[in-house]
Formats: C-alpha cells, sequence, structure tokens
C-alpha cells in the first residue's frame, strides 16, 4: 500500500509544481501535511524534480548554443563564401526560412 502510495505522490508533487500557483516550498508543506509519513518521500522527490529541471536546463542551453553556431556558420557561408542557400541548409540542417532570416537581417544591418 505505501510503495502505491509512493507512485501515486511523486507524480501528484511533479503536477503540482508544474500548474501550481504557490512557491514550491508551499506545494511541498502542503503535502507533507496531508501525508506527514511520506514527508521523506515528498522531500526526496523534490529533490530528484529539481535535479531533472536542472538537466532539461543545461540541455536547452546545449540546444541553444548548438542553434547560435548553426545560425554564426550559416552567416558565414552566405556572407563569406557566397554559398547558395540550398548547399547552406544542407550543411546547416537550418531550414531555408532560417536562412532567409538570417539574409534579411543582414541586408538589414548593411542597409541601417
Amino acid at each position: 500500500m505505501l510503495c502505491l502510495l509512493k507512485n501515486i505522490l511523486v507524480p501528484s508533487i511533479e503536477y503540482a509544481l508544474q500548474v501550481g500557483e504557490s512557491s514550491p516550498e508551499e506545494i511541498l508543506e502542503a503535502f507533507a501535511v496531508v501525508y506527514p509519513h511520506l514527508t521523506d518521500t515528498i522531500y526526496d522527490s523534490s529533490k530528484t524534480i529539481r535535479k531533472r529541471g536542472e538537466v532539461k536546463g543545461i540541455q536547452q542551453g546545449m540546444q541553444q548554443g548548438i542553434q547560435t553556431k548553426a545560425r554564426e556558420a550559416a552567416r558565414n557561408m552566405l556572407l563569406k563564401l557566397h554559398l547558395d542557400i540550398d548547399t547552406v541548409q544542407k550543411a546547416t540542417e537550418l531550414t531555408k526560412e532560417e536562412l532567409q532570416e538570417i539574409l534579411k537581417e543582414v541586408n538589414n544591418t548593411s542597409n541601417g
């Protein structure tokens, strides 16, 4: 019974933290009041959830860095190497729309 309750409790905490309007501390405290015998589980799950959030943030940061580098490379290929959009798209895996946006930004910068 306790294991089943823990399996329900942890996803409930995750959900409450994602959609709740209260602070994480208030949400965890409310769960601890309702389930005092599971206080350790509640606070352990909060550590796990926080760690997961940190990992997700790092992954998002890395992805943004990769995207920024791809855009910089595309810009250089278009401007300095005078490569066509199709070639740059194949090399960077950016969409044609993204590449056209880069060209538009460059034209606005040079005209402004």
